[in-house]
């Protein structure tokens, strides 16, 4: 991974660091210790966007799936079966399910991540892929689940 260049101004028999915050003055010796700094400065700033980022997504999951009354810590749970007609039949279904039945993209790609498995079937004995109409999603969602599988378990877990 190439890592950043940074870029560098001679003032006065100094060396000036040009970043997006103050500048930085160094002596020609202290350059390469500046830029180690930098770049596990950055690097931690970048992990800490990324757990940022990932602590929203676990935040609209768990709105999504207390909304549709399923438990919010099992992204595969099924809800509660619901009466048919009179109690004569009991259904049930998936929060991967109810999401494809709403068209809602992003919670589909969100669930696959968070370990959603779309090979599960409802009570009527559908997969997640049969409510799906649109193509290019159907393709984002069988790409994803190939590269979780292949790479083990879910990164996001």
């Amino acid at each position: 991974m190439a890592g950043p260049r940074f870029e560098w101004d001679w003032v006065g028999g100094r060396c000036k660091l040009v970043t997006d915050s103050a500048p930085v003055s160094l002596l020609h010796g202290d350059i390469a210790v500046a830029e180690r700094y930098f770049r596990k400065q950055r690097q931690r700033d970048e992990a800490e966007e990324q757990r940022h980022k990932l602590e929203k997504q676990r935040i609209r999951l768990r709105k999504f799936l207390k909304k549709h009354n399923f438990d919010p810590a099992d992204v595969n749970a099924t809800g509660a079966p619901k009466s048919v007609c009179f109690g004569w039949g009991r259904f049930f279904e998936r929060p991967l399910h109810r999401a494809a039945k709403s068209k809602n993209e992003p919670m589909i790609l969100l669930l696959l991540q968070f370990g959603a498995d779309p090979r599960s079937k409802d009570s009527n004995g559908r997969t997640v892929y049969s409510y799906i109409t649109s193509p290019t999603l159907r393709l984002q969602m069988q790409m994803l689940h190939h590269r979780i599988c292949s790479d083990g378990p879910s990164v996001l877990e």
